[in-house]
């Protein structure tokens, strides 16, 4: 039996058995939206199948949270109440994510521009250390820091300057 066909005809896995249900959201995490209360071994399982099913579990766990960030990290944006842990998972996972928190420590900013330097631009007032960091993984995040400091545009010129003299010994020049 399909897990469609299944779904249409109970429109609730809550009369499946234990093992029955964990086989249909091994196969279909979305299918959790079914299960009432589901337990937290259904829950993970969804979250391994599709992290995005974690929208239909009411309250997941802590584990779960971080679970389904992991893969994806922009599922931040459907977690009430991140931990650090959490919100540095997701960072992590996908440095574009932190636009989505409404805080991010000195941790999580350095997170998120070590996974995407571009990110520093979602960060409203970086420090002087995030916005070097951010050069320093590339050079081009400067365009994205709205006023940078003097060392952050310091460090930017010496890497430009350095890959024109790389590239100027490659070429033979």
């Amino acid at each position: 039996m399909s897990i469609k066909l299944y779904n249409k005809k109970y429109k609730n896995l809550n009369y499946a058995t234990p093992e029955e249900q964990m086989k249909i959201i091994k196969q279909d995490g979305w299918a959790i939206e079914y299960i009432s209360h589901p337990s937290i071994e259904l829950q993970m399982a969804a979250v391994t199948q599709d992290p995005w099913a974690i929208e239909y579990i009411s309250h997941p766990s802590k584990d779960v949270e971080l679970a389904a960030v992991s893969a994806d990290g922009y599922i931040i944006e459907v977690i009430s109440h991140p931990t650090e842990k959490i919100k540095l998972a997701a960072v992590s996972q996908n440095g574009d994510a932190i636009q989505e928190l409404n805080y991010a420590s000195t941790a999580i900013q350095k997170a998120a521009i070590m996974n995407f330097p571009h990110a520093v631009q979602y960060i409203t007032t970086p420090s002087d250390e995030i916005q070097i960091l951010a050069v320093k993984q590339d050079s081009s995040s400067i365009d994205y820091i709205t006023n940078p400091c003097r060392a952050a545009l310091l460090e930017a010129e010496a890497v430009n300057n350095l890959s024109k003299i790389l590239n100027n010994k490659k070429n033979g020049e």
